[in-house]
């Protein structure tokens, strides 16, 4: 890892709202805090991203290597990063397994993170797809220790995407790959973990999958679950898990200034609930709940064109560097 040597500042990035032309715009400033660290370029599935994922203001990702399954956690902020130890199971399609299935949690009983990771034992499909118990482990890390345990524990589906931490649990996507008796019309259902307890739970999606070509994604929204249909080039819903169930946040077309393809929700844009987006340019946009109106945002003070992943980023008060000296 190498960092530069750069004056800290936890805010670097500002929102600008300019009334008169109807835009948005994020002011950055000439020298945002910088950390550079060996990581990986591309995940698998998910070529764009670099970041698999976060949880309380900490970030995660892979060497990416193919022989290599070394995960990370990074605090931008304080420019550190800690390596966990490589899950030591002989297996050609380890990587992309933890890569596709790894997730970042808190443990709020004793104040520690928990990395998880679904590890197959090889690739499956076809029929048996779906009832691969007998060929999967649940590894757990705690930050801070030495070394990965397997629990008894395994998703009733296979899953897939980022984890998604809210209210002590982590929460996957099934996967979209449908063989057997597995139905693509009643939707992709989330796999949840439960941090302390160390268990797999189940839950519905919000409504059968809609018709036409469609993503869908977790996200999440100020600390609580997003699912996201985006029916592509016609319309994008968001849903949000409360605790009676999935409520819809917003639903709106994919009109201008939006392109067609494939939009990517990042987050909610502030605390009236406006949702900011992106695309495979990654263009920023961003939804306005109370006027039902679209808008593209832009990047000021920061030019640059190289590939980048864009993330919404709490401030974390945890340091890494207990983990890193132990």
């Amino acid at each position: 890892m190498e960092e530069e040597e750069e004056e800290e500042d936890t805010s670097y990035m500002e929102e600008e709202e300019e009334e008169e032309e109807e835009t948005f715009t994020l002011q950055v400033n000439t020298k945002p805090p910088v950390m550079e660290f060996l990581c990986k370029s591309v995940t698998y599935r998910y070529p764009n991203d670099i970041v698999l994922g976060s949880c309380n203001g900490l970030l995660y990702s892979s060497k990416g290597h193919c022989d290599d399954n070394t995960l990370f956690v990074i605090h931008p902020l304080r420019k550190e990063c800690y390596e966990l130890p490589p899950i030591n199971i002989r297996n050609s399609y380890l990587r992309i397994s933890v890569e596709e299935t790894c997730g970042l949690g808190f443990d709020y009983s004793n104040n520690t993170f928990k990395m998880v990771s679904v590890v197959l034992r090889e690739h499956v499909s076809g029929p048996n797809f779906y009832q691969v118990n007998e060929g999967i482990y649940t590894m757990v890390h705690v930050l801070g220790t030495d070394s990965w345990h397997k629990i008894p524990q395994v998703p009733s589906y296979p899953i897939t995407g980022e984890g998604v931490f809210a209210n002590g649990c982590l929460h996957w996507l099934t996967s979209n790959e449908r063989y057997g008796d597995h139905s693509p019309y009643l939707g992709r259902k989330v796999v949840s973990f439960d941090v302390t307890n160390e268990k797999f739970g189940l839950i519905n999606a919000p409504h059968g999958r809609p018709c036409g070509l469609v993503r869908e994604q977790l996200v999440d929204l100020h600390g609580e679950v997003g699912y996201v249909y985006h029916i592509v080039n016609h319309s994008v819903e968001v849903w949000v898990l409360k605790e009676r169930g999935w409520v819809m946040h917003c639903e709106f077309d994919q009109k201008w200034p939006l392109p067609s393809g494939v939009t990517k929700v990042l987050g909610l844009w502030n605390q009236n609930g406006d949702v900011l987006m992106t695309d495979k340019w990654k263009e920023i946009y961003v939804y306005n709940l109370e006027s039902d109106s679209l808008d593209q945002a832009y990047f000021v003070g920061w030019e640059e064109k190289a590939a980048i992943d864009i993330r919404l980023y709490e401030i974390s008060l945890f340091t890494a560097r207990n983990w890193i000296n132990n």
